[in-house]
Formats: structure tokens, C-alpha cells, sequence
């Protein structure tokens, strides 16, 4: 019988991942920032937001590479493992995560589309001197692409034994052609032209959405607080919650702060 996680322990072992991740990038000296909800976070609670449990960072591509080499090598932790298009063949999304293999996520009202304990997600931060236009066109791609790899990777209801069944036949033929996978990678490649430390404006992509920074905004990198720690935030982190959220230091509607409908347990 699987125990489960409540949710306040949900958060505590996703900060923990998010500790032992900082410690390995300034072991090895490689740059990240808290982003979204996450920098949000810090910057208005101090901490994680209370209804929330995922945790969000970026890296520069070249450090997000290199600590994905450095992990498939070495590891990260004991308990836990890097989910990546280069650590795991039919990994369909486009951004990595670290996991605490001692566990997993079940949501409530959806499909569960990727089989992964507890995590963080890492987004991979481009240089970009591109048009608004191409970022659009880039992002349409993407989404069409992933979301081919996801429909084939999703994990349907273990009780419908045919749909088990379609599954593992698609899954097969996903890891042996892998075409959508390849058309990521193609326009992965195409996003990250411009490397990042020669751009003067950077991109990141976030499932259905895009910002486009000032590369200068994450220069000369600051702390913020986050619970117990203190990690790594852009140095205009106020510019960038106000473009992604606007009037941030609002807190929303007391419906809207309620948790995700899911499920966390450990194996």
C-alpha cells in the first residue's frame, strides 16, 4: 500500500531538491535563477507560495547542458534522478526536471503525462535576436511538436487495458522513429542561435507562452530568501514579475488560492 504525501511535505521535499540543485551549481559553478511562481515567491512571500508546490528555475543553455552531461554522468544526489530529452529517450517535454525518485505525482483531473516523483523544472534561458514574429512562429512549433510527443507518451487509465495496450504499441514506435522529438531538438537548435552570454536580449519558452528580457536584467545575480536558503534571482527580478505577473505584490482572489488537484505518494 503506497503512503501519501501531504501537501505541506509535498512543498518541503520539492525545496529540498531545489537545495541539493543549488549546491550542485555552485559546486560546479554553473548559473541559474528562481523563475515564475517561484521568484514570485520569494519576492512576495519570502518562501514558497503557500498554495503552490512547484518549483521553477532557469539556466543559461550553455550551464543547463553542462550540468545535464554532469548528471548523466555522476548523478546528482542519492534519491535523485534528471528527467531530460537527454537523459531519457522518450522524455517528450521541453524543459528538464530534477525528481526525488522516492516518489510520485498523480494529478487528480488529468492525464498523468509524465511518470516523475516530486520535482523542479528547469527552463533552458536563450540568447535571442530575433523578431516577435519568429518567437511566435518558434512557439507555434513547439507546441505542435510536443504536443504530439505527449499524446504518444501519455500515460492512460490503468484500468482501460485496450488504451494500455495502444500506448505501449506507440511508445514503441516513438523511441524507434522519434520524429517529433527530432523536430524539437531542430528547433531547439534554431532558438539557440545566439548563445546566450553574446545576446543583448534573452528568451525563455514556458509550455504555451514565451518572455522576451534584457540579458543585462540577470547580470551580476542576487539572493533572495526562500524559506530556510537564500538562492540565485535576476538583479531586476522587479522588472521581471511585473512584466510576467504586472501588479505582483497583489495577491489573488481567496478562491484562486487553492493547490492543484493532485496527489503525492511515496514508492
Amino acid at each position: 500500500m503506497r503512503q501519501p504525501i501531504d501537501f505541506t511535505e509535498t512543498q518541503q521535499i520539492a525545496k529540498n531538491i531545489l537545495n541539493e540543485f543549488a549546491d550542485f551549481c555552485r559546486e560546479h559553478r554553473l548559473r541559474y535563477y528562481l523563475a515564475y511562481g517561484t521568484l514570485l515567491g520569494a519576492a512576495r512571500h519570502g518562501d514558497i507560495i503557500p498554495w503552490d508546490y512547484d518549483i521553477d528555475v532557469m539556466m543559461p543553455r550553455c550551464d543547463l547542458e553542462r550540468f545535464l552531461r554532469l548528471t548523466k554522468k555522476s548523478g546528482i544526489g542519492e534519491h535523485l534522478t534528471v528527467l531530460s530529452r537527454v537523459t531519457k529517450r522518450d522524455y517528450a517535454l521541453t524543459f528538464a526536471k530534477v525528481c526525488d525518485k522516492r516518489t510520485r505525482i498523480v494529478y487528480k483531473k488529468s492525464v498523468n503525462w509524465v511518470s516523475a516523483g516530486i520535482w523542479i523544472d528547469i527552463f533552458p534561458l536563450d540568447g535571442f535576436s530575433g523578431s516577435e514574429a519568429y518567437a511566435n512562429e518558434l512557439r507555434d512549433q513547439r507546441l505542435i511538436f510536443a504536443s504530439r510527443a505527449l499524446a504518444i507518451t501519455a500515460l492512460p487509465p490503468k484500468k482501460n487495458l485496450r488504451l494500455l495496450l495502444i500506448h505501449h504499441i506507440m511508445i514503441t514506435l516513438y523511441r524507434f522513429t522519434g520524429r517529433s522529438r527530432r523536430n524539437l531538438k531542430k528547433i531547439d537548435a534554431l532558438i539557440s542561435k545566439t548563445p546566450f552570454d553574446d545576446a543583448d536580449t534573452v528568451i525563455v519558452f514556458a509550455k504555451r507562452i514565451y518572455f522576451i528580457f534584457q540579458k543585462s536584467w540577470f547580470e551580476d545575480c542576487i539572493t533572495l530568501p526562500f524559506g530556510e536558503s537564500e538562492y540565485a534571482a535576476p538583479r531586476e527580478y522587479d522588472r521581471i514579475l511585473r512584466m510576467v505577473y504586472q501588479d505582483y505584490m497583489k495577491l489573488p482572489p481567496e478562491e484562486e488560492q487553492k493547490p492543484q488537484a493532485m496527489e503525492a505518494y511515496w514508492i
